[in-house]
């Protein structure tokens, strides 16, 4: 059966289109031609294989232009192949003809534009496939799998003169596609290569390290000796053979500097020439040396003179200032005030190996009033004159003491209470609120226009501590019993405890601290003895009396307190402070207004603390005959 072919007549855009008309033809038969505008005709009846119908049954379209149209110009597109006007069989119509492999209307992925099977190594290069080059197998500009050979490209090319290509340099393969080796002339840095100059130079290893000093590999053209990767006992770190006196120092050889002989810094065994070194380097100046300080030789390798400047410990000097100075004696040994030696550069004035009764022990003259409290002198205190706590003679500033010290606040000072002088040290005045029994008062209730002389008194509380029925607490080493002397308190606290009480009375009661004895001296918070509480509510005036002997230390080492529960909290009335302590050594009466703290449930307590380590041992507190009373003075 013969097989016919359809050829379409392109239709031309914006022609008045006439008649359309579909035309079969097999071989011989006549095929009707398209007539255009102009009355050319574009068919052909002619039955060669180039414009032929092959398919009896294909429709052929027929289309006239109107007059004037251009598809009447000879040199139009729509004409066949061989250009002859007539439609026909074409490598690229997009059907796959006699003698074609295949026909994608031009190159395709598996198309050459030739119509033939696209397959890198047919000699035609197919870029739709992907080809860069084709040809017909590997050549010096084209790889085997129809790319652009190039070294690099991961494909080993022996046409191109590659020995190996890993796209780009590898362990194996420099980066020219030349199979790496130590000694190629060419560096791979991949293959561990730091250069390569084809053998040893200079500047590169048989292995293609870089040549140094150090790096463990002799490099003779480098001119290298040895090389021990660093200093070794018979290599230099310049890589030079090691030996005491060629200039270079080897620490690992023993060597501390080699100057390449003796010289003012190096010894001629190659050690530091330094004093102290046991070996007598004249031309560094030493005039001995004995390995170290001497009792001849200096530590700095000169002679050894008290006076040189220079202190020589084993020469017995402490110091050595050349001479007497601030610091050091003419003996060479350290300038301290009472080491027995006047230095007066120092500032001494006297010398005495401590205090004496014309030298205090700052060395200078003693003299009551310098400041300085010297006790060999009989001083107690030394305020550079008279001040609170120290009388203008030197003594402790204490009133009763007879010596009246107004910077302490006192009037008056006649050791105790007189007519003219009350027991606190002012003057005596009806009115003043202290009872001067001495001047014939009865009772001072403050009031200047009292007579001090007639007293209603109306007891609230008291006890003569013949024993506790009164009901007293008493905390850590408060008692209540009869008086005993104690012992072993430290002179300069004071006295001992009282042998007898102060009520005339058998009894001999009293309270207080460790009677017979003394206050522990271990720090701790305040122990009290406290009475049982008692009312106290409308008395017009109110009046804490008690008898004390007190001998105690000084604040922060010890502190007394007599307080008054007010019916709130605890109200402070007296206590103690800073130097001088408490030291009676009588029976001595204290009053106390204690009006402001009248209440239903009034206590009182009196205590004491150890508050820092160093207190003296003292007897502390005795109290007698204490009374609470309501006191009306006309």
């Amino acid at each position: 059966m013969m097989k016919c072919n359809v050829i379409p007549i392109p239709i031309i855009p914006c022609l008045a289109l006439s008649t359309a008309l579909m035309l079969t033809g097999c071989p011989g038969d006549d095929v009707p031609n398209a007539t255009t505008g102009d009355g050319d005709t574009t068919g052909s009846t002619d039955d060669d294989s180039s414009g032929g119908l092959t398919n009896p049954t294909a429709p052929v379209t027929t289309v006239t232009a109107t007059e004037g149209d251009s598809t009447g110009d000879p040199a139009d597109s729509s004409g066949t192949a061989d250009g002859s006007g007539t439609a026909g069989t074409a490598c690229g119509n997009g059907v796959v003809d006699e003698g074609e492999d295949c026909d994608d209307e031009g190159e395709s992925a598996t198309c050459n534009d030739d119509c033939t099977a696209a397959s890198c190594g047919d000699g035609i290069t197919n870029a739709t496939a992907g080809e860069a080059c084709d040809d017909e197998g590997e050549s010096a500009a084209c790889n085997d799998d129809c790319t652009a050979a190039s070294c690099g490209d991961g494909i080993t090319n022996a046409t191109a003169g590659e020995a190996c290509d890993d796209e780009g340099e590898s362990a194996a393969c420099n980066a020219d596609c030349t199979a790496a080796s130590c000694g190629d002339g060419t560096v791979n840095t991949t293959a561990g290569e730091l250069c390569d100059d084809q053998g040893e130079s200079a500047t590169c290893n048989i292995d293609c390290t870089t040549a140094a000093c150090g790096d463990g590999i002799v490099n003779a053209t480098a001119g290298e000796d040895c090389d021990d990767i660093g200093e070794s006992m018979v290599c230099d770190v310049d890589c030079t053979a090691a030996a005491c006196g060629d200039g270079t120092t080897n620490v690992t050889a023993g060597e501390q500097c080699d100057d390449a002989g003796r010289s003012m810094a190096c010894n001629i065994d190659c050690t530091n020439a330094s004093c102290g070194d046991g070996i007598t380097n004249v031309t560094a100046g030493e005039a001995c040396d004995d390995g170290g300080e001497s009792a001849t030789c200096n530590i700095d390798c000169s002679i050894s003179a008290c006076g040189d400047g220079i202190t020589n410990v084993t020469a017995g000097e402490t110091c050595d200032d050349l001479g007497e100075s601030a610091a050091c004696d003419i003996d060479c040994t350290a300038s301290l005030c009472g080491d027995g030696l006047i230095n007066m550069t120092a500032g001494e004035t006297c010398d005495d190996s401590g205090e004496s009764a014309m030298c205090d022990l700052d060395c200078t003259a003693a003299q009551c009033g310098d400041g300085l409290a010297n006790l060999t002198a009989g001083e107690e205190c030394d305020d550079a004159g008279e001040s609170a706590a120290c009388d203008a003679d030197c003594t402790s500033a204490q009133c009763g003491d007879g010596q009246v010290n107004l910077t302490a606040g006192e009037t008056c000072d006649d050791s105790g209470e007189s007519a003219t002088c009350d027991i606190d040290c002012t003057a005596a005045l009806c009115g003043d609120g202290l009872i001067n029994l001495t001047a014939g008062e009865v009772c001072d209730d403050g009031d200047p226009g009292s007579l001090c002389q007639q007293v209603l008194d109306t007891i609230i509380f008291e006890d003569d501590f013949s024993d506790n029925s009164a009901g007293w607490t008493l905390d850590t080493e408060w008692e209540i019993g009869p008086t005993m002397i104690s012992v072993g308190h430290t002179g300069s606290c004071g006295n001992a405890d009282p042998e007898f009480d102060n009520t005339p009375t058998g009894d001999n009661g009293v309270a207080g601290v460790v009677l017979g004895g003394n206050a522990s001296t271990p720090q701790h918070d305040f122990y009290y003895l406290t009475s049982p509480p008692f009312d106290s509510t409308g008395a017009p005036s109110l009046q804490l009396d008690f008898w004390r002997w007190l001998n105690s230390d000084y604040t922060p080492f010890m502190q007394n307190r007599i307080e008054v529960w007010d019916g709130a909290a605890w109200q402070i009335v007296w206590q103690t402070g800073g130097a001088p302590g408490v030291q009676d050594n009588q029976w001595t009466f204290v009053n106390y207004d204690i009006s402001a703290y009248a209440n239903p449930a009034m206590q009182i307590r009196i205590g004491f603390n150890i508050g820092s380590n160093g207190v003296y041992t003292c007897s502390g507190w005795n109290v007698d005959d204490l009374v609470v009373r309501s006191i009306d003075c006309i």
